[in-house]
């Protein structure tokens, strides 16, 4: 995850997709997870909630 700086395990980036709103999720089942929009969503997303996913995520705070 780019915006945390770390290489995601593949749990984590599990536990990220069931973070996601359920609007995200519907647009990424339509139009694929790797379309541009869905993915500038997610990382607004990640972006707008970045300190409640590093704790629920257990992400140490390796921000600068």
């Amino acid at each position: 995850m780019e915006i945390f700086n770390i290489d995601p395990s593949d749990e984590m980036i599990k536990s990220l997709f069931m973070l996601l709103p359920d609007e995200i999720i519907g647009m990424g089942i339509c139009n694929g997870f790797d379309d541009t929009m869905i993915g500038d969503e997610i990382y607004t997303f990640i972006e707008e909630n970045k300190t409640d996913i590093q704790v629920k995520l257990n992400i140490s705070n390796k921000l600068g």
